[in-house]
């Protein structure tokens, strides 16, 4: 999935979801596409309890790129991007959407 700058370098970065779940973010060079031997860092586990997973850009407003997801029962999600590689805290913004599917 692009992605805006979530590591702060002014560049847009790529996350990859593995079927395990565990995503990943790729930091391609400025205007170079990003490929398997791309440095990468892992963001954890547990991501595949989420259907959608989409990057509308800053969301909440504090000029960081952010990640909305939403999981199999309808909730949506606001993961706050922390502008260092990762992401902060994760807000909920609204449930029972799991029938829609141009949520996002």
């Amino acid at each position: 999935m692009p992605f805006g700058d979530l590591s702060g370098d002014r560049c847009n970065d790529v996350l990859v979801r593995f079927s395990s779940g565990s995503p990943r973010a790729y930091r391609p060079a400025c205007g170079v596409a990003a490929t398997p031997s791309t440095a990468y860092t892992s963001l954890g586990t547990g991501w595949n309890q989420y259907d959608v997973l989409t990057s509308p850009g800053d969301v909440s407003g504090d000029g960081r790129a952010d990640l909305v997801s939403r999981d199999t029962a309808g909730t949506v999600r606001r993961n706050d991007g922390t502008g260092k590689g990762s992401f902060g805290g994760r807000t909920k913004a609204a449930t029972g959407r799991q029938g829609y599917k141009g949520l996002f």
